[in-house]
């Protein structure tokens, strides 16, 4: 997000696998590796969502599931979508059994933070992800002025983020499918950057 490269690992990677990945930054001048948790946290929440600067991958739809810990059915308008969970924190001690019903320990052993928006991921025609943040709880007011609203907050206002996913854009100049970052090179005539994976 924003300038600038780095590389960020699974919450659960053991110790060697992580002093390998610091070794690969070292060598190639890269910051610390830091952890997924970590990432959400402070550069994707302060990129995609405070400062609302474009998040854009090959197939947004695998990017964002591997950046989330859990995922439930999305309700209201999105009721055919998905609706992945990023932001956790620990679970409280002593919570009620109102509390654990409505906020249910994850697959990464935390509780939601309700803070923090989902990102829902609608699939058109089974092929065109729509991407974007839901509500959260106790937004900021920066966060409900509309763009163009000359510092007016709007308590109805989401801000839904801006979410790029590529293929679809390829597609759309192609008229055919193209399932990896490669073969989009290919048919355009474009060098495949030497970082970029083959796969999408």
């Amino acid at each position: 997000m924003g300038a600038g490269r780095g590389v960020f690992h699974a919450d659960d990677l053991d110790q060697a696998e992580i002093d390998d990945l610091r070794d690969l930054c070292v060598a190639n001048g890269w910051p610390e590796p830091i952890s997924r948790k970590e990432f959400v946290e402070t550069v994707f929440w302060r990129s995609a969502y405070k400062q609302e600067l474009p998040v854009v991958g090959w197939f947004l739809p695998e990017d964002l599931g591997r950046l989330a810990v859990d995922w439930t059915e999305a309700g209201g308008t999105n009721a055919d979508a998905i609706s992945l969970i990023l932001w956790t924190w620990p679970k409280p001690t002593g919570r009620s059994r109102a509390n654990a019903r409505r906020r249910p320990v994850l697959a990464n052993g935390e509780v939601e933070n309700q803070y923090r928006p989902h990102i829902v991921v609608r699939m058109l025609d089974g092929q065109r992800p729509m991407v974007s943040f839901t509500r959260r709880k106790d937004a900021d007011p920066l966060d409900l002025m509309p763009e163009g609203s000359d510092g007016i907050v709007d308590p109805r206002h989401v801000k839904r983020g801006r979410f790029v996913t590529v293929q679809m854009l390829a597609f759309s100049l192609n008229d055919k499918r193209l399932d990896t970052i490669a073969a989009a090179c290919d048919t355009f005539g474009l060098p495949l950057p030497e970082t970029a994976p083959t796969g999408g």
